[in-house]
């Protein structure tokens, strides 16, 4: 009689470290931890970075830096282009960071920022906050370059920088979780390489989760764009965000009015929906009037129509649904013409409406 023991699933069991356990599962993101985990169960098999990247479900640059963060703690070693676990790791590179006592009251490790939420911090107290003196001895980033600090260079910034550490205990009341390694560096590149100080970078981030995009790539992305734009200051954050809450009200106003699906708008679209709304104060009613003017000339919804109609009205101080329909009556019927010989043309017939949106700078992207 033989016997066999039928493990099932664990009969596929792949090895994790003691020290992921121990000291990094408490530290370490989603990002970290699926990278790594993915790695342990393709070990000796070559992975290239994309296709990493894409059965985690993470994006490239999150996984080099899940990668980088694993070799920084010391539980694997890049040799050429294969990553290997340490001949002989130092203490000192697995051990988490130790603080002596008053170190430890007044300077916040990693791990300290990760988990420890100060009472006396407030979004009032970090928007108060003087911003940090820019550093120009470093080169601006180019336009959409990424840089990322490390692991290393985070904690030692957190370490020396009380602001840092009030920054991120606020971003993590804002986003109501523990910050991840792949945030905190992220937060705290925005401040200290792209030059948005502590108390911009709480607006952004309480800006995207107001607007529902509290992910890091958006955050992180808004604000190096927000730089690019020379918007570095509380006043000029504020008056940015202002203006973005303006115009998706707007282009809200606009969408419900027309009976459009909840969508993002274009580019185009958020534009007319700002000048409307924002720039000539129209009312509902006068939308709604140009709306079913423009479905009965031309079939169908045509943004740059309705915006040549409505601009026609703006210009003529019409602000009343009774001034639209008497400037609608006075408007002739379309007279056929009779095309000019050698002309090319086979017929037709133009109004003063069709005129205008042959004018506007996109007619033909409806058309």
């Amino acid at each position: 009689m033989s016997y066999i023991m039928n493990l099932g699933a664990w009969n596929g069991v792949f090895a994790v470290p003691c020290g992921l356990v121990d000291r990094q599962l408490r530290l370490a993101g989603e990002a970290q931890l699926k990278v790594l985990l993915y790695m342990l169960r393709h070990s000796g098999k070559s992975v290239e970075l994309p296709e990493l990247a894409k059965a985690c479900g993470i994006t490239e640059g999150d996984t080099a830096d899940a990668l980088e963060y694993w070799q920084q703690q010391g539980l694997i070693v890049c040799k050429g282009d294969q990553l290997v676990p340490p001949e002989s790791a130092p203490q000192s590179q697995s051990e988490p960071m130790v603080c002596e006592p008053q170190e430890q009251q007044d300077a916040v490790s990693a791990s300290a920022a990760l988990q420890v939420s100060s009472p006396e911090i407030t979004a009032e107290a970090a928007l108060s906050a003087q911003p940090a003196e820019a550093d120009d001895s470093k080169p601006k980033p180019k336009a959409r370059e990424r840089i990322r600090y490390s692991y290393d260079e985070c904690t030692q910034m957190m370490r020396e920088d009380c602001e840092l550490r009030q920054m991120l205990s606020v971003l993590g009341s804002i986003l109501s979780k523990n910050l991840n390694h792949s945030e905190i560096a992220a937060f705290i590149t925005l401040t200290k390489w792209y030059g948005l100080p502590p108390s911009c970078v709480a607006m952004l981030v309480e800006y995207c989760r107001e607007i529902g995009k509290p992910s890091l790539a958006y955050i992180e992305s808004t604000g190096i764009g927000w730089v690019s734009e020379d918007i570095i200051t509380i006043e000029q954050v504020d008056s940015k965000i202002k203006h973005l809450r303006s115009a998706r009200t707007a282009w809200n106003r606009i969408r419900v009015l027309l009976d459009l699906p909840e969508r993002a708008p274009t580019k185009k679209e958020q534009e007319y929906a700002n000048v409307w709304v924002n720039d000539w104060s129209f009312s509902d009613e006068l939308i709604q009037l140009a709306y079913e003017r423009c479905v009965d000339s031309k079939g169908k919804l045509a943004m740059s129509y309705m915006n040549g109609i409505l601009s026609n009205w703006h210009k003529k101080g019409i602000t009343t649904a009774e001034q639209a329909q008497a400037d609608v009556a006075a408007v002739p019927e379309k007279v056929p013409r009779k095309p000019e010989a050698g002309s090319g043309l086979i017929g037709g017939t133009y109004d003063r409406d069709d005129i205008e949106a042959m004018l506007d700078d996109d007619w033909m992207d409806d058309a």
